[in-house]
């Protein structure tokens, strides 16, 4: 193989390494969009998982204020029918915890505008539903016939008040139940798609692998193959060097012996000359 050609060969290995970089920005880039499209679906999916945690506690807090509203009606009329102040405690009881159920509630609903308005509507009718059964503890201990009629009107009003309670509270509850549900479809359709792309992600990264793995796999063979070319051809050089120097060493020695012959055979024939020379002028 001629160097020129071994050139070449490292040339296109240069070449296909520069290739092998270009695809392996390009193949970063796409892992890194499945990645962070797959990231977006994760994070939908907690998000999500967060706002329905968020929805049940709404529900929970909308039956323990339901709950305790009934215990404020029963101490209510407990204290109003039996006279008995015992009846005073789950009264006092759930007030308490109304205000303070209603302080999460409004917390976990202040995003919502239409959770907000129900929340504060339910509000209102239950500090209204409380203000009467202080009226209520106030005229049911009097037994004349003004109080007894102006009884019956408040006792009218408390009833009005906790069907308005239980239909607000309901209204609300309907509405936490579909976000529940809406979440929970949504949640199931990000897992399944977070699932195929990282399932996509999965067999490129493995495709991409194995296609870098045969590209390098290439590219050190053809690399190992021309240095063997390149040291083959050093060597054959060398052996040409080597046996040319013989050839030139050989027909030095050679050139050398015949000129030494000639200069021999040059001496000869000047002694001859001379001795020629010096018998005609013994002669003259």
């Amino acid at each position: 193989m001629s160097t020129k050609t071994i050139i070449d060969a490292k040339q296109n290995t240069y070449k296909g390494r520069n290739y092998i970089t270009i695809a392996a920005l390009v193949i970063m880039c796409i892992l890194l969009s499945f990645a962070i499209l797959g990231y977006i679906k994760v994070r939908a999916v907690f998000t999500t998982n967060q706002k329905v945690i968020n929805a049940n506690r709404v529900l929970f807090l909308n039956q323990e204020i339901n709950s305790q509203t009934k215990d404020v009606v029963i101490g209510t009329r407990g204290y109003v029918i039996a006279h008995d102040s015992s009846y005073i405690r789950p009264f006092t009881e759930g007030r308490k915890k109304i205000k303070i159920y209603f302080e999460e509630i409004t917390n976990l609903t202040a995003a919502d505008p239409e959770a907000s308005t129900l929340i504060n509507r339910l509000k209102k009718l239950v500090d209204d539903r409380i203000t009467i059964s202080f009226l209520i503890m106030e005229i049911g201990g009097k037994n004349d016939q003004k109080s007894t009629t102006a009884f019956k009107n408040v006792f009218s009003k408390a009833n009005a008040l906790m069907d308005d309670i239980r239909s607000t509270s309901q209204e609300l509850q309907e509405k936490y139940e579909a976000i529940i549900k809406d979440s929970l479809l949504a949640n199931e359709s990000n897992l399944r798609n977070a699932m195929i792309i990282f399932i996509i992600l999965f067999a490129f990264i493995n495709v991409i692998l194995f296609i870098i793995y045969r590209m390098f796999k290439i590219d050190i063979t053809g690399r190992i193959k021309a240095e063997s070319d390149l040291r083959n051809t050093n060597k054959n050089l060398e052996t040409l060097v080597e046996a040319r120097t013989q050839d030139l060493k050989r027909s030095y020695e050679t050139l050398e012996t015949k000129v030494t012959f000639r200069n021999l055979e040059l001496e000869k024939l000047n002694k001859a000359y001379k001795e020629k020379i010096d018998q005609l002028e013994k002669r003259n």
